[in-house]
């Protein structure tokens, strides 16, 4: 079980049947528990329903940092990890 702290705004909403999480695109969050990444691989698995560009998944801790996003300019799914001293290690974008 997941436990998410909804912070500015954030809210559980009902939606086509089902209980989605609503962030308002103007600073709503939820923070995460720390997760156990085992690098060089790990999976992050999750729906998305984007009604705006911006921040969908990151973590900026060490050992890696990371971050999932919408692109503002090519509308995408984008991803990027980087090392603690600030170097792309890899980057995707989708389609």
């Amino acid at each position: 079980l997941l436990l998410l702290q909804l912070q500015n705004g954030a809210v559980y909403k009902f939606h086509e049947g089902k209980t989605v999480l609503y962030l308002d695109g103007q600073g709503a969050y939820a923070e995460t528990p720390d997760a156990s990444l085992q690098f060089p691989g790990f999976t992050v698995t999750f729906w998305l329903k984007a009604l705006n560009t911006g921040y969908i998944y990151s973590d900026w801790t060490k050992p890696k940092k990371f971050a999932f996003w919408i692109h503002e300019n090519y509308k995408r799914l984008a991803f990027q990890l980087k090392s603690n001293k600030g170097e792309n290690l890899a980057s995707f974008f989708s389609g």
